[in-house]
């Protein structure tokens, strides 16, 4: 029996699976003979309008669909529909939002970097987005920067090589290469 009590769902949210920096998009609407539909949405069992990190990237139609602009890992979970008429009826449908980072790239290495003897160094490999760890290679070898018998005194928090006193071993054309959970999109230029 259909009353005006009743809410009828016309579109529930399907699961959305988007990669880092691309926009997710729910939809959600419903009728009712009685009353006034009313949409509102929660991240599990917030209001999306009270989670800080969503505030300028979200969006809500008056469709009742909402919208998610460049998306990020923390943006993953589940977001909850509650559609209401204002007479007590209440219909709730949940999906689930995975964003998926892109694999880790170099966006930036310098052509030349020029160190002084006896001082410290670094060599840079700028990385995006965040990256698990970053395989060098020096003159086409496999370098390990934590290996004893090299120069280097390893990795700093952005993948950087780092030198406390540069020798002139330390010369040479080096690549870099980041992983991250969905890969590599590649190595840098020598």
């Amino acid at each position: 029996i259909v009353d005006e009590n009743t809410i009828i769902v016309n579109t529930k949210p399907e699961p959305v699976m988007v990669k880092a920096s691309e926009t997710a998009k729910f939809d959600c609407s419903g009728s009712s003979l009685g009353g006034r539909m009313v949409t509102a949405w929660y991240k599990g069992n917030t209001p999306v309008e009270q989670v800080a990190f969503l505030e300028d990237r979200l969006t809500q139609s008056a469709d009742g669909s909402i919208e998610i602009s460049k998306a990020h890992s923390d943006d993953s979970g589940f977001y909850i529909c509650e559609l209401t008429n204002g007479m007590g009826a209440l219909e709730t449908s949940a999906a689930q939002l995975r964003v998926v980072e892109r694999p880790a790239e170099v966006v930036y290495t310098p052509e030349y970097v020029h160190l002084s003897l006896g001082r410290p160094g670094v060599i840079p490999c700028y990385i995006a987005p965040k990256f698990l760890y970053a395989a060098w290679t020096k003159d086409d070898r496999i370098y390990d920067p934590f290996d004893e018998e090299v120069e280097c005194d390893g990795l700093d928090e952005n993948g950087f090589l780092q030198f406390s006193s540069v020798t002139p071993e330390v010369a040479g054309n080096y690549t870099c290469m980041p992983f991250n959970s969905e890969g590599s999109a590649g190595r840098s230029d020598k």
